[in-house]
Order: structure tokens, then C-alpha cells, then sequence
């Protein structure tokens, strides 16, 4: 008898045990893993961050580039925008990123830049619970630029466009084109911001209805300091970011 309560009692307690292992106190959804953009564009790749659990959670990001051209870079997005050059993030002070709070949904994103030549990148991020660090997700992105016919489907749409500032990196100033494409040729309000690293606004270029056509703003700031810096332009049909450099 007592033979038959003691295997029971392993049975039960492999059970729980199987169950907490497999169960999800962390999960991500990727809203797309593969899109196409025209060279200049910025390609960015939008994951939920879902914890699930009952307490507080760390949670470390970790960036491959398994393939991409020389000419193009990549960057991660969590609360902040960080430099290229930075290939793994975690939600702590020292990356300016509260950890997720229990049930929190987040968003996060990875960013590709594809500059002069048409190609395909392949990027890599893995997903770790702090926490628990045997539970860590590995999923692939492709990032692919390509020539756009006039005759695309979707001309309508790409009228609107953010170029890259020229120069690019810059000192001391530089220049910032963009089309506003609205297709019945009415007027629209247009905003053009210039943000820092840490996506604070540090300059609004542009705030006013607009009608279709093709605008450049000079933009300079000797009170900024060297780096990375983000503009943001936004109509009522479109939004895009891209990144320059500022190099004193």
C-alpha cells in the first residue's frame, strides 16, 4: 500500500513539474517577418512583448545580423531607440527601459536601414525571461529593398516620401526633403520633428497644412551635441522615421 501511495505521489509531482515547465510566463507576437522597402527607406519590424506571469519581469533582446549588406545597418527600439551599434538591450537603468509589469503587453521593434544597394537582409533577435532564462525565443526577419515601378500597384501610396538628409553624418547643417503625395490633391497637415537617441523632441520643423508636392527644410543646431538623432514625418495618410548623424 504503501508502495502504490509513494508512485503516486512521483506521478503527481512529475506532473506539476512538467507543467511549469512548459508553461509560458513570457511570449511575443511578430506582427511580420518579412517586408519589402525602396532603397532609403527605413523597414521596421513591430513584436509584442507579453508577460504573462504574476510577477514583474527582465527581459534581455538580442540581435544577429546572420546577412545583411555593408551599406545597410540595423537598430532595436524598446521605450528607446539605440545605435546601430549596440547589439543587445535588456529592460534595466542602464538602458533607460523599465521591466514589464505582470499581464503587460509591449511593443518593441527592429529597425533596417537599406542604403545603395538593392538586396536582402537576415536578421535574427532572441527574446530572453530574465527571470527564467531557459525560456528564450529565436525568431528570424528578412528585410529585402527593391526597385519600385511607376506601373506598382501601390504608386498611389509611395507618393508620399521621407528621402535621406544630405549630407548624412552632417556638420553643420543639413538638409531634409519629403513629398506629400495626397492623390485628390488637397491640402493636409504635415509635421516634421527632429528627436535625440532617447526620444526626446528636440526641434519641430514643420507644423502646418500643406498641400501635395515636393518641400526641403535646412536644418542645424549648434547647441546639439555628436550623434544619433531621429525626423519624424507625419501627415494624415502617412508616417516614417529615418535617422541621421550629426559629427562635430
Amino acid at each position: 500500500m504503501q508502495r502504490k501511495v509513494f508512485v503516486v505521489l512521483l506521478l503527481m509531482i512529475g506532473i506539476i513539474s512538467n507543467t511549469r515547465v512548459i508553461a509560458q510566463d513570457f511570449t511575443i507576437n511578430v506582427h511580420d517577418n518579412y517586408l519589402v522597402d525602396s532603397l532609403g527607406s527605413e523597414i521596421v519590424f513591430s513584436i509584442d512583448l507579453i508577460n504573462n506571469s504574476t510577477q514583474e519581469m527582465g527581459v534581455t533582446i538580442v540581435r544577429n545580423e546572420v546577412t545583411i549588406p555593408t551599406s545597410w545597418s540595423s537598430s532595436l527600439c524598446l521605450d528607446n531607440c539605440f545605435p546601430p551599434h549596440l547589439d543587445s538591450i535588456s529592460t534595466s537603468p542602464d538602458y533607460g527601459i523599465t521591466p514589464l509589469a505582470s499581464g503587460e503587453s509591449r511593443v518593441m521593434s527592429l529597425h533596417v536601414y537599406p542604403l545603395e544597394e538593392d538586396a536582402e537582409a537576415i536578421i535574427e533577435l532572441k527574446f530572453v525571461n530574465e527571470e527564467n532564462p531557459s525560456e528564450q525565443y529565436i525568431h528570424e526577419f528578412r528585410a529585402a529593398s527593391a526597385i519600385i515601378s511607376v506601373d506598382d500597384k501601390y504608386h498611389d501610396h509611395l507618393d508620399y516620401k521621407l528621402y535621406q538628409n544630405y549630407p548624412n553624418p552632417f556638420n553643420p547643417s543639413t538638409r531634409i526633403s519629403y513629398t506629400v503625395g495626397s492623390n485628390d490633391h488637397t491640402s493636409e497637415f504635415v509635421s516634421l520633428k527632429i528627436f535625440d537617441i532617447l526620444g526626446r523632441e528636440v526641434a519641430e520643423l514643420v507644423n502646418e497644412i500643406q498641400s501635395s508636392g515636393n518641400y526641403s527644410i535646412d536644418f542645424s543646431d549648434n547647441n546639439l551635441s555628436s550623434g544619433i538623432y531621429f525626423y519624424e514625418l507625419k501627415t494624415d495618410q502617412f508616417h516614417q522615421i529615418k535617422k541621421m548623424i550629426l559629427e562635430k
